[in-house]
């Protein structure tokens, strides 16, 4: 419910007490999301939706299987953190990193791990990937007869060195600085984070700050499914 219809509300119910001789008592409207996490949802899910992101059209999973689908990163986006969070849904077998046209310089593989909503999650945990460099993400799924084959690659790139990254590097170190001395928590200092990278055109690394939270709350994992589920529900359009 919108604030102007809670004002609403609450002036109809004052009005109806104070005609019946009742005592008044004010509803307080229930809590709205946080900022940081309402800009993430405005980004994804608003008027300016990005579809960068989304089920991958042409695949064949297997029967009664969940097609294949990008979460993060985007196709062709770029990247600060060079140890990327990479987040699909799907009968996905197996993800792989590699520099673009050359598939003999694999860099990384791993087998994401399924949580209990079925999002599949893979942190990279290799050699940091190159400031400035383009690299190619390539999904694998489980497909009838076939087993495990390439569905898609998708490009991405890591942010360069320069002026840009530093200012981006130090004003996340000001962002946690402050609010570690207001004692918030690592959840608000997340939410925070990913405010500012939407902000900043990196909606790749805002996902990576909230999707990372080691105790989230039972609020933040509902929404980080529910948004996930709402990515997955369009195709994606590079």
């Amino acid at each position: 419910m919108s604030n102007n219809n809670w004002i609403l509300a609450g002036l109809m119910t004052a009005a109806m007490a104070s005609n019946l001789g009742l005592p008044i008592a004010i509803a307080q409207p229930a809590p709205e999301p946080s900022l940081a996490f309402e800009q993430v949802l405005d980004f994804f899910r608003g008027e300016v939706r990005d579809r960068r992101r989304g089920q991958i059209s042409g695949s064949r999973p297997v029967r009664g299987g969940e097609p294949p689908c990008l979460i993060n990163p985007g196709d062709s986006e770029t990247l600060w953190h060079q140890e990327p969070l990479f987040l699909l849904r799907g009968d996905i077998s197996q993800i792989e990193v590699q520099p673009p046209g050359d598939s003999a310089a694999q860099l990384w593989d791993a087998e994401p791990t399924a949580t209990d909503s079925g999002l599949l999650t893979a942190a990279y945990d290799g050699e940091p990937l190159r400031l400035g460099s383009p690299y190619h993400l390539l999904i694998y799924e489980n497909q009838p007869i076939f087993g495990s084959v390439l569905t898609v690659q998708i490009p991405f790139q890591i942010m360069a060195a320069g002026e840009e990254r530093d200012r981006i590097a130090a004003e996340l170190e000001q962002i946690t600085a402050e609010l570690a001395t207001e004692e918030a928590d690592a959840e608000a200092i997340a939410q925070a984070k990913a405010d500012y990278f939407i902000e900043n055109e990196l909606p790749a690394d805002a996902l990576q700050a909230l999707f990372t939270v080691a105790a989230p709350s039972e609020e933040l994992i509902t929404a980080r499914e529910a948004l996930a589920a709402d990515i997955c529900s369009e195709e994606l359009q590079p």
